[in-house]
């Protein structure tokens, strides 16, 4: 299994109502390349199984989605947002949401 295939298998293990972070994602790959993560996201062939919308930085800031588009962006915040995840001046309470991996 290739780099981005790993990445989309943790990616379709956050559960309905959490999110994760590139760095969580890039940890749990035993990696530090948080950038790869969100590239393969980026490229992400099947959304509707790969729940890519569920990815945020660290610092709970939204990012990017399909790219810097900001129409985009608003749709992952509705996504987020009908998953029950509030989202407050484009950031997400980390605390709240965030899925750990198991090691």
């Amino acid at each position: 299994m290739d780099f981005n295939e790993k990445v989309y298998e943790l990616t379709r293990k956050i559960p309905k109502g959490k999110v994760s972070t590139y760095k969580s994602i890039a940890d749990a790959l035993g990696v530090k390349a948080y950038r790869a993560v969100g590239n393969a996201l980026r490229r992400n062939p099947n959304p509707a199984n790969t729940p890519c919308f569920k990815v945020v930085k660290s610092s709970g800031e939204i990012g990017g989605y399909c790219g810097p588009n900001p129409r985009k962006i608003k749709e992952k915040i509705r996504k987020l947002e009908s998953e029950g995840i509030t989202v407050e001046k484009g950031k997400i309470d980390l605390s709240k949401y965030l899925h750990k991996f198991d090691s």
